[in-house]
């Protein structure tokens, strides 16, 4: 299933996957630049308390390992599995509010996520960041990503069911997106 089954669907979705890269996508790439430009704009999303623990985590002047020691590492990655798990339901199942669900949650993620990388960068902390961040950022935005196609795809299923009953519709993308 993992080597063949689950990418040829992928594929065979590749207009909601594709949209679905681009509403997290864009947004993340728009905010590191927008707070290139406008470093207040980081305020906008966060408030200056949220912000201060952000830098705190991932100054560069720490030595401590970003701030855990090896027995919160553990916990730590629980919580990011976690926190990363419920937005791709989220993503997904959000996807029965006619696809609007899954574009606000792949949308304020994308910015949230994009606020967050071009504060970090433009104060002078993104080598702490970026080192932390890239060694799992790639799978779970991945993930994110396709979790907010097949949620389009639920979407999709109500607004324009075809030749089948919305319900035989929607029961047919569930099962293609679960």
């Amino acid at each position: 299933f993992i080597a063949s089954d689950f990418p040829a669907e992928v594929r065979a979705q590749w207009g909601f996957m594709l949209a679905s890269a681009l509403l997290l996508f864009v947004p993340f790439f728009a905010m590191i630049v927008a707070i290139h430009f406008q470093p207040d704009l980081a305020h906008s999303v966060f408030d200056i308390d949220e912000l201060a623990q952000m830098e705190q985590m991932y100054d560069p002047a720490r030595t401590d390992r970003l701030g855990r020691d090896s027995g919160t590492d553990l916990m730590m990655f629980g919580h990011y599995i976690l926190n990363n798990i419920s937005i791709g339901f989220r993503s997904f199942a959000s996807g029965l509010l006619v696809g609007l669900g899954s574009i606000f949650v792949l949308v304020s993620n994308g910015v949230m996520i994009g606020t967050v990388a071009g504060h970090l960068t433009e104060i002078g902390y993104g080598g702490p960041f970026w080192r932390f961040v890239v060694g799992h950022s790639a799978p779970e935005l991945l993930a994110i990503a396709i979790s907010g196609g097949a949620g389009m795809r639920l979407g999709f299923a109500l607004i324009a069911p075809g030749r089948l009953t919305r319900v035989a519709a929607l029961l047919a993308a569930g099962r293609i997106g679960a």
